[in-house]
């Protein structure tokens, strides 16, 4: 599959978008995963920045969507860091992806520098196993829509 391919079996056109940082494959209406496949580093660009604001977008508005799963194409490394420029808006994605309304599990294969423990820490669950993920994320799209805004109502940050 081409870096910038989608399966997209369900879902709005959208999340066939253009992507050049990342894989998104809609493998169900309920289940979505992403693939960071950007710098040879794992280095957060402002071009994937951008890519996961977008894909942070769709996932607050599909309705259908109960499961994201985010894993690395590289084996050696999930996430690095994003240089301080962006810092304002890596908060925003955290806060948003935190607050996201479908269930979302870090796949953490390889190593990751602070930007991407932020990231996984900002997901309702993390992995270090990519089967793992896959036999959890198709198990959560059972459950039904109570019983996941309760999950993820429960992930609580106290306020600042």
């Amino acid at each position: 599959m081409d870096i910038g391919a989608s399966s997209n079996g369900s879902g709005s056109p959208a999340w066939a978008g253009p992507w050049t940082q990342l894989r998104v494959d809609r493998l169900s209406p309920r289940y979505c995963r992403v693939t960071f496949d950007h710098s040879p580093t794992g280095t957060i660009t402002a071009s994937t920045l951008a890519e996961i604001a977008e894909v942070i977008d769709l996932i607050e508005q599909d309705h259908d969507l109960k499961v994201v799963v985010f894993d690395s194409a590289k084996p050696d490394i999930y996430l690095a860091d994003h240089d301080s420029e962006s810092e304002p808006a890596w908060r925003d994605l955290l806060v948003r992806l935190a607050q996201a309304p479908a269930v979302t599990i870090a796949s953490i294969l390889g190593n990751f520098g602070a930007a991407g423990k932020e990231f996984a820490l900002a997901c309702d669950l993390q992995v270090a196993s990519r089967e793992k993920a896959e036999e959890v994320a198709i198990r959560l799209t059972h459950f039904d829509d109570e019983a996941i805004a309760q999950m993820k109502s429960a992930k609580t940050f106290p306020e600042t």
